[in-house]
């Protein structure tokens, strides 16, 4: 066993590293009660929630909406590029910007579930599962 504590962001349990000595599960979404039987004997934790009040949810969604219009410009022209087209930022969004503003949730949630939690012996000791969080990407 290593002396590690691991930080689930998935309930995939393939990407969990279950030889830690303390996996710190993200949220309540890291522990279905349908899988229970993966994670129930396991020395966990859940991690508490950084939205502590309903602004804090809606000026993270503001955020998140004005990173979505920055963004979607940018990846219109780039995906225009390297395809050697000429399409309207709105065909883009058509194409990908339901999946585009839920990437941008999901990881704005999980940056500020990270941030929330990171104080100086945690992240001394935390493995984080670099087949899921490669960098940031800001």
């Amino acid at each position: 066993m290593t002396n590690n504590i691991f930080l689930a962001t998935t309930a995939l349990t393939d990407f969990w590293n279950i030889k830690s000595n303390k996996i710190l599960f993200l949220g309540s979404w890291c522990t279905l009660y349908n899988r229970k039987q993966d994670w129930c004997n396991l020395n966990y934790e859940i991690l508490d929630s950084p939205w502590k009040s309903k602004d804090d949810v809606i000026k993270g969604m503001k955020y998140c909406s004005k990173t979505y219009d920055i963004l979607v410009e940018r990846l219109a022209k780039y995906l225009n590029d390297i395809n050697s087209v000429n399409y309207e930022t709105r065909y883009w969004k058509i194409i990908i910007g339901p999946w585009f503003a839920t990437f941008l949730h999901l990881y704005y949630n999980h940056t500020m579930n990270k941030n929330h939690h990171s104080d100086e012996e945690l992240q001394r000791s935390l493995y984080i599962n670099t087949r899921l969080l490669k960098k940031d990407i800001y």
